[in-house]
């Protein structure tokens, strides 16, 4: 899986992966990707018809955000199950940050046992 910089490049195709998705969490737009780029170390690459963004920020372990695209179904299930291999093979725990309520069935689906779904206030949008 090769995950490559965000640039102002990318605009075109982060925007038509996000109208897509029409996600309700306020992170989930080309300029904050953009904006936070740097801070963040994010990455991302396709991946079954999915953006996926990971965030590899210094001084913390890498975390996936929400695959962008279509929600749910078995290209979803398949991209998650992806990415934890990924995570897995570079010795990273996959935790996914900003998830919105309205995607949470999906992931509930996937989860198993040993993960859980943790509720995070202070990050909570309004």
């Amino acid at each position: 899986m090769d995950f490559t910089g965000i640039t102002i490049n990318e605009k075109t195709l982060f925007d038509k992966y996000i109208r897509m998705h029409n996600p309700q969490a306020s992170e989930f737009t080309f300029t904050n990707f953009f904006m936070w780029r740097y801070y963040y170390n994010f990455k991302y690459t396709l991946l079954n018809d999915y953006l996926c963004v990971v965030a590899f920020p210094k001084e913390m372990e890498p975390y996936a955000l929400t695959p962008i695209g279509k929600a749910g179904g078995e290209k979803f299930t398949r991209t998650v199950l992806q990415l934890k291999e990924y995570f897995n093979k570079n010795g990273w725990e996959l935790k996914f940050s900003k998830v919105a309520e309205s995607d949470l069935a999906y992931f509930r689906d996937i989860v198993k046992s040993q993960e859980q779904i943790v509720y995070d206030r202070d990050n909570s949008d309004y």
